[in-house]
């Protein structure tokens, strides 16, 4: 399981363009920008990967979320760094945290998710983000429960945010009035980790 190659970006008579090499059609995927394989964004759509990409290409001004991610694929290209798309090729199968928020009936002091895995690892982003529609808790990948390796039992995605906020080998989601930073973001990453700001680390 992991990324594969699915299109080149490149500048065309002064645009923006997507050479795509497989997955064009592919709905309800994940994806990833790559420049010299650094990620500068993870992302989910529900469309085909081709029609996602335009959004990239062609962005109108009411587009945050694509004129960003137009302005850092333009940019690392300027600096000479190939910029790739990549797709996980099939689907994750799980509830989505939206879900699960409803059903346990969050008091009106809730802010933020605190992901509990193995060893008191613990991941956390704040209520809105993990509201996204398309966040869940999974625990199966093509149909077939997660390896070990990549999650095993149930593991949080997290678009939208650096892939450590997708915490693997959960044993709890807890619904907090407070933010508590969890393993990575108390050893220097970034607690916001939001990638269209390059947020890797934390300041300082």
């Amino acid at each position: 399981m992991g990324f594969r190659k699915a299109a080149d970006w490149h500048v065309e008579s002064g645009a923006l363009e997507c050479l795509f090499l497989e997955h064009a059609t592919a709905q309800n995927i994940l994806y990833a920008f790559v420049a010299d394989r650094v990620v500068l964004y993870v992302g989910k759509t529900v469309r085909t990967l081709k029609q996602r990409m335009y959004g990239y290409r062609r962005p109108v001004p009411t587009q945050s979320t694509n004129l960003k991610g137009n302005r850092l694929i333009l940019e690392a290209l300027a600096e000479g760094r190939a910029v790739t798309a990549k797709s996980l090729d099939t689907t994750w199968g799980g509830v989505s945290l939206s879900h699960l928020a409803e059903v346990a009936q969050l008091k009106p002091a809730a802010r933020f998710v605190v992901f509990h895995s193995e060893y008191g690892f613990t991941s956390n982003v704040p209520l809105e983000v993990a509201l996204d529609p398309q966040a869940m808790v999974a625990w199966n990948y093509d149909g077939k429960p997660l390896e070990p390796d990549h999650g095993y039992p149930l593991r949080a995605i997290v678009p939208g945010r650096y892939f450590w906020k997708s915490a693997k080998w959960l044993r709890g989601v807890e619904f907090s009035a407070e933010d508590r930073p969890g393993f990575w973001e108390r050893n220097g990453y970034s607690n916001s980790a939001d990638p269209w700001r390059e947020e890797r680390y934390a300041d300082g």
